[in-house]
C-alpha cells in the first residue's frame, strides 16, 4: 500500500483582507498592515503596500526637557510635542522618510540637558546650559526635537506634516517655580512661559513660526541677558553666563524652532531664567484634512499612518486532503 499527501501552501501577510508580503523594518507593527506606529526615535523609511492610494498622518513632535532648581525650588517643566493630522496622496511602491523626535533630556544639577534629535537631524532641540552657582547648582533642560513625514525626497523640502518639539524649561531659586517650556503647535509653538518673582521677569522664547524661526526672550530691568532667536527648524540654545544669575530654556525644533528664554546675570528677586519657545507645526499644500493640536506628547515623538487598500484579495491557503492508494 502506498500513501501520498499533497498540501499546497500560500505564504503571504495580511493587509486589511488583502495577503501582501513586507519587512517589518523599523516599525512597531507590521508596516503592511494599518495602522502603522511609529515609536522610536531617529529615522525610518516605509513603503507604501500594494492598493494604497491615500495615507492618513498622525505626527507628534518630542518633548523638551525639565530644568533642575535650588533647595526649595521646583524645576520648570519642559513643553509638549504638539501633533498634527492630516491625509496625502501617494502611490504603491513610493517610499516615505518618517522622522520621529527625540524628547529634550532633563537637567541634573548642574548637568544641562542636550536637545533631542529631530527630522534627519535637521530638526533638533536647543541644549540646555548652566544656571546658577551660588554655590548650589542649576541648569535648563534640552528642547524636543521635530518629526516630519518626508514625501518624493529626503530634504527639509520634501517635509508634508510636521508636528514641532516643545521647548524646555527655565531653571529656579529657592522660592518658586521655573518657568514652563512651551509646546509645539500651530501656525506658531507656544511661547516659553515667564519666570517668577518680581515683576518684569526674564522673558520666554517665542515659538516658532511658518515664514521664521522664534524670536528670543527680550531683556528688561530685571533680566540683562537676552534670549537667542531661532534661525530655521532647530530650536535655539539656551543663554545664561553659566556662574551667577540663572539659565534660561532652549526652543524646540519645528518646521521652524522655538527661541530660547532670557535670563540675567546676578540675581536681582526673579526666580529663574525664562523658558524655550515651542516649534511649529507644518502642513504641506497637498495634505487635506488638517488638524493640529498644541502641546499633546510626553516624551519621544510619534508617528502614526493610516491606510486601506483597494487591492484584490489574494487566494487563501489551501489544503489538499490526503488519500490512501494501495
Amino acid at each position: 500500500m502506498r500513501r501520498t499527501l499533497m498540501t499546497v501552501l500560500v505564504l503571504a501577510g495580511a493587509l486589511g483582507g488583502v495577503w501582501y508580503l513586507a519587512p517589518l523594518g523599523a516599525a512597531d507593527t507590521d508596516p503592511a498592515v494599518s495602522p502603522v506606529q511609529f515609536t522610536a526615535c531617529g529615522t525610518h523609511t516605509w513603503n507604501v503596500p500594494a492598493g494604497v492610494s491615500a495615507v492618513t498622518l498622525d505626527v507628534f513632535g518630542g518633548s523638551g526637557g525639565s530644568s533642575s532648581a535650588l533647595t526649595g525650588g521646583t524645576p520648570g517643566p519642559g513643553g509638549l510635542g504638539g501633533e498634527a493630522t492630516g491625509t496625502i496622496a501617494v502611490q504603491p511602491g513610493e517610499v516615505l522618510q518618517v522622522n520621529v523626535g527625540c524628547a529634550g533630556s532633563d537637567a541634573s544639577g548642574h548637568t544641562p540637558g542636550t536637545g533631542g534629535g529631530g527630522g534627519d537631524n535637521d530638526a533638533n532641540g536647543g541644549n540646555g546650559v548652566l544656571g546658577a552657582n551660588v554655590p548650589i547648582f542649576t541648569a535648563t533642560g534640552g528642547g524636543g526635537g521635530a518629526s516630519d513625514i518626508r514625501q518624493g525626497g529626503t530634504t527639509l523640502a520634501n517635509r508634508v506634516v510636521v508636528g514641532g518639539g516643545g521647548g524646555s524649561g527655565g531653571d529656579a531659586g529657592t522660592s518658586g517655580t521655573g518657568a514652563a517650556g512651551g509646546g509645539g503647535g500651530f501656525p506658531n509653538g507656544q511661547d516659553g512661559a515667564t519666570s517668577g518673582g518680581i515683576s518684569p521677569g526674564c522673558v520666554g522664547g517665542s515659538g516658532g513660526t511658518q515664514s521664521s524661526g522664534g524670536a528670543g526672550g527680550t531683556t528688561n530691568a530685571n533680566c540683562d541677558i537676552a534670549g537667542t532667536p531661532a534661525t530655521g527648524p532647530s530650536g535655539a540654545n539656551g543663554v545664561s553666563n553659566g556662574t551667577t544669575g540663572f539659565g534660561s530654556g532652549a526652543g524646540g525644533g519645528g518646521f521652524n524652532g522655538g527661541g530660547s528664554g532670557a535670563t540675567t546675570s546676578d540675581d536681582p528677586g526673579v526666580t529663574g531664567g525664562g523658558a524655550g519657545g515651542g516649534g511649529a507645526n507644518f502642513f504641506a499644500p497637498t495634505v487635506s484634512g488638517q488638524s493640529s493640536n498644541t502641546g499633546v506628547r510626553a516624551g519621544d515623538g510619534l508617528v502614526v499612518i493610516s491606510f486601506t487598500s483597494t487591492a484584490a484579495v489574494a487566494p487563501q491557503p489551501v489544503t489538499v486532503v490526503p488519500r490512501f492508494t494501495g
